[in-house]
């Protein structure tokens, strides 16, 4: 009896688990205008988790896209994670507070996902980007996005989120 409620109880929960740990929030607004911004040649090439903690994904490429301005991203090698349907995703740059975001969404889709990136030697870093001071329902626009970002940059939970390293091959 005991056996069947901890595994009821996991399968209700694991849903939750999966969205707060393993795939970054999706909104429908960018966080910037698509392709107001140049490209960031640095971020071009392919890139490979070096370690064990890429549970989302493994490899991504990513080249110039077709939409000016834009990047062409495919997730080449997908982690145990991975939860998108989609491999192939639209994806443009931009700075906002104070650091390098990119913003995507499948080619198909019209859902945005957010994520700063740390550039140092040869390898990218990715973070989410939280929106933990009044959260998700506050995004109403892409000017609510930019004030809800501004105002959870100063707090804990939007600096302490899971990180990705990726090298350059």
């Amino acid at each position: 009896m005991i056996n069947k409620m901890k595994r009821y109880t996991y399968f209700l929960l694991s849903p939750l688990l999966l969205l707060l740990w393993g795939c970054p929030i999706e909104l429908n607004y960018p966080i910037d205008e698509p392709g107001s911004r140049k490209i960031d040649r640095d971020l071009l090439g392919v890139w490979s988790c070096e370690d064990n903690n890429c549970t989302e994904f493994r490899t991504l490429e990513v080249s110039e896209g077709n939409a000016p301005n834009s990047y062409l991203i495919k997730v080449l090698e997908k982690g145990e994670s991975y939860m998108s349907d989609d491999s192939v995703f639209v994806g443009y740059s931009t700075e906002f507070a104070n650091e390098l975001m990119m913003y995507l969404r499948p080619i198909e889709g019209n859902k945005w996902m957010h994520y700063r990136i740390e550039k140092s030697n040869g390898t990218i870093t990715l973070r989410d980007v939280g929106l933990a001071a009044q959260g998700i329902e506050s995004v109403t626009s892409t000017a609510a996005l930019r004030e809800e970002v501004l105002r959870s940059s100063t707090m804990a939970d939007y600096t302490d989120v899971e990180k990705v390293s990726l090298k350059k091959r």
